[in-house]
């Protein structure tokens, strides 16, 4: 499976945008990526394009679905 277009890979974490970030195959190619390889587990930032604030998001410890995370260092 390809990286979705939008998606990008940084040494400590994942960047996207909201629109990016809102599809099902974005969060199901992260998903594969990390039952692939531990070293793929990283923090998701996303940035809204209206506001230019981002939010974190972590995967589970089920590595099925996403936990949003607040104040932590990148």
């Amino acid at each position: 499976m390809n990286i979705p277009t939008g998606l990008y890979y940084r040494a400590k974490c994942i960047r996207t945008l909201k629109t990016i970030w809102d599809k099902k195959s974005t969060k199901d190619y992260i998903i594969d990526s990390c039952r692939r390889s531990s070293g793929n587990i990283k923090p998701i930032v996303v940035i809204k394009e209206t506001t230019k604030k981002a939010d974190c998001f972590i995967i589970n410890s089920e590595l099925d679905g996403f936990e949003e995370h607040h104040d932590i260092i990148l």
